[in-house]
């Protein structure tokens, strides 16, 4: 996970179980919860821009021609509007499931959309309701690579997330 995203990670406990865990051996759904500013126009967006390295920066990536391919599906769960010295913020709430596993690969879809994550000042978000980019890893379902056993781990949005969605 992105520094301050909060929620599920897994931890292999040894090198055999760590490697079973490889993505080309185990196929893992990874879903997030995060809180964007404004209101997006459809409730349903799937994002197939390649991500690579912003020009110039270690850190900050972008959506480039010359990047990786990245798959992101957007769906709006529900939208808040907060007034705070009588100027209107909108949220909306969405899940993102992602089908690649680029770095920062949510945050930057998101703000290509136009559409930043609260708290996510490197990507255009803004600090004034949240003090770390509002994303969550709520959900991770895979079959575990030594039982074959089917496992789906949940992680309930935390706090200061929820706060954004409340008046």
């Amino acid at each position: 996970l992105d520094k301050d995203t909060s929620g599920i990670v897994i931890i292999a406990k040894t090198s055999v179980v760590q490697h079973a865990f490889d993505k080309k051996h185990t196929h893992f759904h990874k879903n997030y919860d995060a809180i964007v500013e404004g209101q997006l126009p459809t409730n349903h967006i799937s994002v197939q821009w390649p991500i690579g390295r912003k020009p110039g920066s270690i850190i900050e990536r972008c959506c480039t021609n010359e990047g990786k391919p990245a798959h992101t599906d957007i769906t709006v769960i529900e939208s808040n509007t907060i007034v705070k010295n009588k100027i209107e913020q909108y949220f909306t709430h969405v899940q993102c499931l992602l089908h690649t596993g680029r770095t920062h690969q949510i945050r930057v879809h998101l703000s290509q959309l136009g559409y930043p994550l609260a708290g996510d000042d490197l990507y255009g978000g803004h600090l004034d309701y949240i003090q770390r980019q509002a994303l969550h890893a709520s959900r991770v379902s895979f079959y575990h690579p030594i039982t074959d056993e089917w496992l789906e781990l949940q992680a309930s949005i935390p706090s200061d997330m929820e706060s954004l969605l409340t008046n």
